[in-house]
């Protein structure tokens, strides 16, 4: 049997091309189901830590908070330090992290918070992809929010 010389280097370059297609998708797929998971992460702890507001007493009109460290427990804290608690247990928040809390007062008389009023919590936190070609297809900073009223 007569073997061809001339195609011996045509596999491996055929495979390193494939190979690097495949890789960026199998990267890109990998990117987005984290900062999917990342964004729902988010989420869950704003709608928690709103759920938390609405039932604790002392939170104040307006408070922004940044992680710092991870709280041990959330027991034993008051007002808005209770809330921020909640939202920092959520999976994957990291450092740098931020979370605001408003409360509208939607009856205008001055005492907040007061039933009928809407309290929201926005959180958002840097989302780093792996590689910067990443960077491009998903955003570098997500933030989600949640509202419920005072009761």
């Amino acid at each position: 049997m007569k073997k061809f010389r001339r195609y011996e280097g045509q596999t491996l370059i055929e495979t390193a091309l494939i190979l690097f297609l495949l890789m960026l998708i199998v990267l890109g797929i990998s990117e987005f189901a984290r900062a999917w998971f990342t964004k729902n992460s988010i989420k869950n702890a704003a709608r928690t830590a709103v759920r938390v507001a609405v039932v604790t007493s002392g939170i104040t009109d307006s408070a922004t908070a940044t992680k710092t460290s991870t709280p041990a427990d959330c027991s034993g804290l008051i007002g808005n330090a209770k809330v921020f608690c909640y939202v920092w247990k959520a999976p994957s928040i990291k450092n740098g992290a931020t979370a605001t809390i408003n409360i509208d007062d939607l009856n205008a008389n001055g005492l907040v918070p007061d039933s009928g009023d809407t309290v929201s919590m926005t959180v958002s936190m840097n989302f780093s992809p792996i590689t910067k070609l990443m960077s491009y297809f998903i955003p570098t900073t997500l933030t989600a929010d949640a509202a419920m009223r005072y009761e």
